[in-house]
């Protein structure tokens, strides 16, 4: 995993355009093709040549974390089932993220405790800042939308239901065999998040 970093800020959820890289990963294109279709050929159609470069390639970091049966489930399964093989992924890419899901979701889930707060999450951020100076450096605007960077991920992926201010955690709603192939193969830290039980 990498370190800290502010990426799920600036740069969203991108399902759509996930699935068109993966397409044409699928198809066997080269990395240098599938760049060229992106970010010149704009086949991730966004509006300026810079969004499409940071955006092509956190999207291709992401989707590095995906063997061939997990980027098929997420070419072919449900949307629910590959939102959260999206999900699976940016775990994987995100160690902030990923510690927030293990520490706050995950602990959420397991003790039954449904309410999940913007105050939670930028709580988190500022204990993250005592531990790391990377994260002390950030300034207070940059925790507040990284924060609703998280939150807009987890309602994305199906981690957490909102009405404006007010967040419910959940699980995800997984297909069966996605959630037995986790089970075999995954990570089993984020496995646990993904399933919201402990194996």
């Amino acid at each position: 995993m990498n370190k800290y970093r502010t990426a799920l800020m600036n740069r969203p959820f991108m399902y759509i355009e996930s699935k068109r890289i993966a397409e044409m990963m699928r198809q066997g294109k080269s990395e240098e093709e599938r760049r060229y279709e992106a970010v010149e050929l704009n086949a991730i159609q966004m509006p300026s040549l810079d969004r499409r470069k940071t955006s092509y390639k956190e999207i291709s970091h992401r989707l590095s974390f995906l063997d061939d049966f997990l980027l098929e489930k997420f070419m072919n399964s449900d949307a629910d089932t590959a939102k959260a093989i999206l999900a699976y992924a940016i775990l994987q890419a995100d160690q902030l993220y990923y510690e927030f899901m293990r520490e706050i979701y995950l602990e959420k889930i397991l003790l039954l405790q449904k309410d999940l707060a913007k105050k939670e999450v930028i709580n988190f951020l500022y204990k993250k800042a005592e531990q790391s100076e990377v994260v002390a450096k950030w300034a207070d605007n940059t925790k507040e939308r990284l924060a609703s960077g998280f939150l807009q991920f987890m309602r994305e992926s199906g981690f957490i239901v909102s009405n404006h201010e007010e967040h419910q955690v959940k699980r995800p709603l997984i297909n069966q065999s996605v959630r037995e192939y986790l089970r075999k193969n995954g990570i089993k830290p984020i496995v646990e998040i993904m399933l919201g039980e402990l194996l």
